[in-house]
């Protein structure tokens, strides 16, 4: 009887350091591009998670090889290929929460300070939204802010109506605005806009400069509209199954460093969206100026979104 006695023993003793030494393996979905200063703050995060927990949490990011954002998400919900992901409003939107729907109004933010107050006031209905569907929001994110990429020049409404223009799959409302107001919308995914521009499938892409240098959308769409339609909105969330499976210290201090991710987004990404325009007019781009009359045109469409 001892002898079992100290056999049993063993066994319960190594099955649970075996337990203990077992980490949380969190993947994380983008379609952000590996290089890009999106995909380094997020390997920051990836890198200060494991760091924090001493190995108990691994975040790792599995940049631009997941598919798009639909993608992601269904392998977030069904497959268990991805515990968490980093996502645009316009798909959390869609296939989550139609809260987000309010990021991407034309013309309704008129700089960031007025964007931040807004996020910052939405925030604990937004996290109570997406907990109640079993996700858990981690941290903003942010693109830039979209303008109008496009093959030939486009200076008022006029010139863009006369444009196939891109617009996200699945958003069957913006495609219907579009319509109603005498756009072309093609509606597609992300992950064939470059080939849509390269056969003339589409002629103009609403995008930030970041975006459009990044995924050097712009070699094929070399004139920029100067006006500001909305900015680019994201999010980080969890898988709430994977998040409750971790310590609730761990998590204390995983949340912490989210919002140590978020504050670099809101920091680092404006000024590199602004600074991209300048890398794009070296390589040919040309920023095209709308007058006044242009622009209250465009003001007064947006209103009617």
């Amino acid at each position: 009887m001892r002898v079992l006695a100290l056999l049993l023993s063993i066994g319960l003793v190594a099955t649970g350091y075996s337990h203990a030494q077992s980490p949380t393996l969190v993947r994380l979905g983008t379609v952000i591009p590996a290089g890009t200063i999106w995909n380094n703050i997020l390997k920051e995060q990836a890198a200060e998670w494991t760091r924090i927990t001493g190995g108990r949490v691994r975040l790792t990011v599995m940049a631009g090889t997941q598919g798009d954002e639909d993608a992601i998400i269904r392998k977030m919900r069904t497959s268990g290929q991805l515990q968490a992901a980093s996502l645009s409003a316009v798909s959390l939107a869609m296939s989550i929460d139609q809260s987000f729907n309010v990021f991407f109004i034309p013309m309704f933010f008129q700089d960031y300070a007025e964007l931040d107050h807004v996020m910052a006031k939405l925030q604990p209905v937004i996290t109570q939204r997406l907990a109640d569907k079993g996700f858990v929001f981690l941290n903003w994110g942010s693109g830039g802010w979209v303008q109008v990429f496009s093959k030939k020049p486009a200076k008022n409404l006029r010139d863009l109506k006369g444009m196939k223009l891109f617009t996200s799959a699945g958003d069957d409302v913006t495609v219907q605005w579009y319509k109603d107001n005498g756009f072309q919308p093609v509606p597609l995914s992300s992950a064939v806009l470059l080939s849509s521009l390269t056969t003339g499938m589409i002629e103009a892409v609403p995008v930030t400069p970041l975006s459009a240098l990044s995924f050097q959308w712009y070699k094929y769409t070399p004139y920029m509209l100067d006006v500001g339609i909305s900015p680019l909105v994201g999010a980080t969330i969890i898988n709430k199954k994977t998040w409750e499976a971790i310590s609730e210290a761990d998590r204390a201090q995983l949340m912490a460093a989210a919002q140590k991710t978020e504050a670099r987004f809101r920091a680092d990404v404006p000024r590199t969206d602004a600074e991209s325009i300048a890398v794009m007019q070296k390589s040919g781009l040309t920023v095209v100026k709308a007058d006044a009359a242009a622009l209250a045109e465009f003001r007064t469409v947006a209103e009617g979104f």
